[in-house]
């Protein structure tokens, strides 16, 4: 049982820090909050739209 606390722990950290990591990426633009593509590629590992087009 020890176990699963220190699991559930370690996750809600995790989520903690993603959700930190997403919160200062949002900007303001015209009263909208958006996240730009660069930021959001950034933070799941990916590519954005422009650098995959630029490659091909």
């Amino acid at each position: 049982m020890c176990e699963a606390k220190n699991l559930s722990k370690k996750v809600g950290q995790g989520a903690m820090n993603l959700f930190e990591q997403v919160r200062q990426k949002i900007i303001l633009i015209r009263d909208c909050q958006v996240i730009l593509d660069v930021d959001v590629a950034e933070l799941y590992g990916g590519e954005d739209k422009r650098s995959q087009s630029s490659c091909a």
